[in-house]
């Protein structure tokens, strides 16, 4: 992927800068244009990846720009334009294995129309990611792609979201008022809990994350799925992670697994707090999806290989990348954003971590009638 991590700055008041710099290589555009033959026109046409040209003229004019080592002058071309070239995009967590492929579906995109990204990490922080933003917005970025973790509408730093100039489209978290790219995460709760439902579990504990939007809308999900079968719920079956992903899913498990009433499958809000899960359950020889099903969220890669291949749902990452960039690009030329958000359709992958019903018959359900419903305040 091609990633800046920070603009070429602006030179000091009074510096000139000259039509056809040489961007510090001492080779200017007409030198290539002279040394081909052709005119300025025909070099600039192709390196704005102009489709007039035919591919023989094009490929004899990017040789000459790699033999004469040209490099164009990014701040020369932004003060004629008025662009920067380059799209900020701000993620909560890189070592989350689905932004990364958010960020390979939009530089697709993006790359190919010249322009770079300028990467931000939130950390799950809202200042940080007010910072991020702020500085993205200060380096006039064309554009921005903002993946939230937290409620904007509770955030004051959103107030001002109508005096920001660069187009935005928001990705993984709803927010009504921009163009939105994702999934609608309460389906994805629903979906979950009743294919659990369906193998024959009775007893569907949840791994939640309540303090973000995509966690709260799983759990509302989980809620309504329980409900709509007239299924109750244990106290204590809803637990917030005490900790980040991988090991808040293996110490959730671990409390879980210390109730009174152990649950008999556990609906993990995403695949790394799944395979956390996977861990204290093997630890404890409990037999999945036997005597406990589990189930994620993500389609984590490699989630199959594991000793009992996870279930999970596939949000389309790199779609979400491809939609939101070419959604952004529509906007920084000045074109209309669709009229409703864009939710992409999740695809659930079953495989055997909870897959309970078989072809050669039903397992017995363990039903537990004398089970609590509480409407648990996360």
């Amino acid at each position: 992927m091609h990633f800046l991590r920070f603009v070429q700055p602006m030179r000091k008041t009074g510096d000139r800068i000259k039509r056809g710099d040489s961007g510090g290589t001492g080779t200017r555009l007409k030198d290539v244009a002279q040394a081909l033959g052709v005119s300025i026109s025909t070099v600039s046409a192709v390196l704005h990846k102009r489709p007039n040209f035919n591919q023989a003229t094009r490929e004899r004019v990017l040789r000459k720009i790699e033999e004469l080592k040209y490099r164009p002058n990014w701040l020369a071309r932004g003060l004629a334009t008025q662009k920067t070239h380059v799209l900020g995009v701000v993620v909560p967590n890189l070592s989350r294995p689905f932004f990364p492929l958010v960020m390979d579906g939009i530089d697709k995109i993006t790359y190919p129309a010249g322009y770079n990204l300028l990467v931000f990490n939130s950390e799950d922080d809202p200042a940080r990611e007010e910072e991020g933003l702020a500085t993205l917005l200060s380096r006039q970025v064309d554009g921005v792609i903002l993946a939230s973790a937290r409620d904007v509408r509770k955030n004051p730093f959103w107030k001002s979201f109508g005096k920001w100039t660069a187009p935005f489209v928001f990705i993984d978290r709803f927010f009504p008022s921009v163009p939105f790219v994702g999934a609608d995460n309460e389906h994805i709760g629903f979906m979950v809990t009743q294919h659990l439902i369906k193998q024959g579990y009775r007893s569907i504990a949840h791994l939640a994350a309540p303090d973000v939007a995509t966690g709260l809308g799983r759990y509302r999900g989980y809620l309504r799925a329980l409900r709509e079968a007239g299924m109750r719920m244990r106290r204590g079956h809803v637990l917030t992670l005490p900790g980040r992903e991988l090991e808040g899913g293996y110490e959730g498990a671990k409390r879980l697994l210390a109730l009174k009433h152990v649950p008999d499958a556990i609906f993990a809000v995403n695949d790394l707090v799944a395979i956390g899960a996977m861990m204290a359950l093997q630890e404890r020889g409990i037999r999945i999806p036997e005597e406990c099903g589990l189930i994620g969220v993500g389609s984590v890669r490699f989630g199959d290989c594991l000793r009992v291949p996870l279930s999970t749902v596939d949000l389309h990452p790199t779609e979400v990348g491809k939609t939101s960039a070419r959604i952004l690009l529509t906007l920084i030329n000045g074109e209309p954003a669709p009229p409703s958000p864009v939710f992409l359709t999740p695809k659930l992958i079953v495989r055997e971590s909870s897959r309970r019903i078989r072809l050669d018959g039903l397992l017995a359900p363990n039903r537990n009638a004398d089970a609590i419903f509480v409407s648990e305040q996360i």
